[in-house]
């Protein structure tokens, strides 16, 4: 059985500058396919840590948590269902 894999990308579309704040994007890769789902979370390039995949600020509790609740959603989601289709993921 092939499971999902699911890891989160920061600027995908390389619109960040010192200036603009970049997207944090929830990717799932499953059978060489991708799918994106946004996560409504912006910040500035030297705010995040891509290795730890999170937000290196001082406020940037809140937006972690949120990021891990929705891709804990995204687990279950994909988990629950017997045979994972990318259509079966609607964004929440």
């Amino acid at each position: 059985m092939i499971i999902p894999q699911i890891k989160f990308v920061f600027d995908r579309k390389h619109l960040a500058s010192n200036n603009n704040k970049g997207v944090i994007d929830l990717r799932i890769t499953y059978n060489r396919k991708q799918k994106f789902i946004t996560t409504g979370v912006k910040c500035f390039p030297g705010e995040w840590d891509a290795a730890r995949e999170c937000i290196k600020s001082l406020n940037s509790h809140d937006f972690i948590v949120y990021l891990h609740r929705q891709m804990c959603s995204t687990v279950v989601l994909t988990v629950g269902a017997r045979t994972f289709v990318f259509t079966n993921l609607v964004q929440r």
